[in-house]
């Protein structure tokens, strides 16, 4: 794969990514696995979660990875710069352009509807990845701690990650 390429591919994906880096989990698993063949959903899954538990934006974080996995520094650098040449143009045509209209029902309507897609999109890829991951009953022990330990105590999603890796360590082999 060339340097171009993986770019225009990351462009693309930086295109799709409306609703935040989440939604780049979809889109990669077809671009990545589904396309390119560039790994396997194991290895992608691996990828999302050195992406969600390193600092920073998890979108960049994920792009960066990938790259360096497929190809090394360099494929990281350009795939980041593909994902984010994207935002950075719509960034400036909202500015210039919509901004002016914000407060209009239509325009507020069309973001509350794509809001709810993305969140639509999320929730089939998360049930996607569930059904990869949950193999066993360690595996439904560690996801219940984890569910627990962040959405109904709120604590910070580093603490149930770290958490699960040590419930992985003693209940998953």
């Amino acid at each position: 794969m060339t340097l171009l390429a993986f770019y225009i591919t990351f462009v693309k994906l930086g295109l799709l990514m409306f609703g935040g880096g989440y939604v780049l989990i979809p889109l990669l698993t077809y671009e990545v696995v589904k396309t390119g063949a560039w790994m396997n959903e194991q290895q992608l899954l691996s990828i999302l979660t050195l992406g969600q538990m390193t600092p920073g934006p998890f979108a960049v974080n994920t792009a960066l990875l990938l790259g360096l996995s497929v190809n090394g520094p360099l494929f990281g650098v350009v795939a980041v710069a593909g994902l984010v040449t994207p935002a950075l143009g719509f960034s400036c045509f909202i500015n210039r352009y919509i901004r002016p209209y914000e407060g209009n029902p239509w325009l507020m309507a069309s973001l509350q509807g794509i809001g709810i897609a993305v969140v639509a999109v999320v929730l089939v890829v998360a049930l996607q990845l569930a059904g990869n991951m949950f193999t066993g009953p360690g595996a439904f022990v560690t996801g219940a701690v984890s569910f627990t330990l962040f959405y109904i105590f709120r604590l910070n999603p580093a603490i149930s990650m770290g958490v699960a890796a040590v419930l992985g360590v003693f209940f998953i082999k």
